[in-house]
């Protein structure tokens, strides 16, 4: 008794390559005009809330730099203040 292995694949491949007897490729139809339109408008929208996203990144980071440049200064002016305050006490 031999044992037989059938490899099939999972999902059905549905494509079809059309060509005509002289051997040339058959152009598949171009989508109407308006779908076109439309994969347009929907690809320039999010090329819009990509660089509206990045804006308001840099916007909030640049808003929010001066107020964490001076909590830097603070923390360490108040660390050079209780160094020379536990030097002074011996």
């Amino acid at each position: 008794m031999t044992m037989k292995i059938v490899i099939q694949p999972q999902v059905p491949d549905n494509r079809v390559l059309d060509m005509t007897p002289s051997g040339e490729f058959v152009m598949p139809p171009q989508r109407p005009w308006f779908d076109r339109m439309i994969g347009w408008a929907l690809g320039l929208a999010g090329l819009m809330v990509a660089i509206l996203t990045i804006g308001l990144v840099l916007w909030f980071t640049l808003l929010l730099l001066p107020f964490l440049l001076l909590a830097g200064v603070i923390g360490y002016l108040a660390l050079r203040w209780y160094i020379f305050r536990r030097r002074s006490r011996g």
